[in-house]
């Protein structure tokens, strides 16, 4: 019975904390690990480890430290990770592109964005179907070129400041 309430309370932590059992893997012992990977922005170091196991134990870990949590802070870090997660994916899913120029001409062969419709090639290639195509609409964009994505347009937006922000 015990281990059978350990299971549930480690399924409802794995869930709240946002980690899937796809990223799991077995400890031996019957003993089962859960590691997510964070990074936030440009913070300095390299990402930091949410570690979960089956017997109840939670830690972080940023590879060369790693701090063991109580359950109590494990429940209390699993909630603020669930409120993160819940930010970030309503940040993501509610932004819109803006084209900062009249039109875009996006290369498909080297993916490369420009204002300028002859940056790739000249009006005779054009026509004879060079494989360019231009947005005048930045829903249009964001659905054919970055797929709807948040990251790809923000990876965009980043490279081309002057043609296009995500707001």
């Amino acid at each position: 019975m015990a281990k059978q309430i350990l299971s549930e309370e480690f399924r409802r932590m794995q869930k709240l904390a946002g980690l899937s059992e796809a990223s799991g893997e077995d400890m031996g012992d019957n003993m089962y690990g859960i590691t997510k990977e964070f990074k936030f922005g440009s913070e300095p170091g390299g990402p930091f480890k949410l570690e979960l196991f089956s017997n109840g134990d939670m830690g972080i870990s940023d590879g060369d430290n790693y701090l063991g949590l109580t359950n109590k802070d494990a429940k209390e870090l699993s909630e603020i990770l669930k409120q993160i997660m819940g930010k970030v994916n309503e940040a993501q899913s509610s932004y819109s592109v803006k084209l900062l120029v009249p039109k875009v001409y996006f290369n498909v062969e080297t993916g490369e964005l420009s204002d300028n419709k002859y940056e790739w090639y000249t009006e005779k290639e054009l026509r004879a179907g060079a494989d360019q195509t231009s947005y005048a609409d930045p829903k249009e964009l964001d659905t054919v070129v970055f797929s709807n994505d948040y990251n790809t347009a923000m990876d965009f937006a980043s490279e081309y400041p002057e043609l296009l922000e995500v707001v």
